[in-house]
């Protein structure tokens, strides 16, 4: 795999995400986070304290939640979800749909081609407008994280 589709639910913006666009260091960053999530941890976001994530994951699949504030009066800010095979891709992407509580551009019957990565700006974005200076790329890396896991596993 050499790129990733990382689609924004929000704005409907697309854009291809090739793997030479991610460092090594971002990897090895997000691993310690990658483990948390799938132990179904709720960690704090590497180099942006104040931030945790937490999510799950089936097969190819992963789901993170990225929340401000402590654990126990957290608002969530952005859910991403990676889709790394086509099988499973359509399941995910109507599951963001449904479970949306905010406007989204794209539609539920037309996912994206496998791999993609898809965010979805949650409420608490709007109060926390310099936390999408950076989320784009925390899903983008997380994503490509997954991606090498998976492979690893396959």
């Amino acid at each position: 795999m050499t790129y990733i589709w990382h689609v924004t639910l929000n704005s409907g913006h697309a854009l291809r995400q090739d793997r030479s666009d991610i460092t090594e260091d971002a990897v090895a960053a997000l691993s310690t986070t990658l483990d948390g999530i799938l132990q179904g941890a709720h960690l704090t976001v590497p180099g942006f304290p104040g931030y945790v994530v937490n999510g799950s994951h089936h097969g190819h699949d992963l789901i993170a939640t990225l929340w401000r504030g402590p654990v126990e009066r957290r608002v969530p800010i952005l859910t991403t979800a990676t889709a790394l095979k086509s099988r499973s891709a359509r399941q995910l992407w109507e599951l963001l749909h449904d479970q949306s509580t905010v406007p989204l551009m794209t539609q539920r019957e037309r996912p994206p081609a496998a791999p993609w990565v898809a965010d979805r700006l949650e409420i608490g974005a709007a109060g926390d407008p310099d936390a999408l200076l950076w989320t784009g790329d925390f899903s983008r890396c997380l994503a490509w994280t997954w991606a090498e896991y998976r492979g690893g596993m396959a």
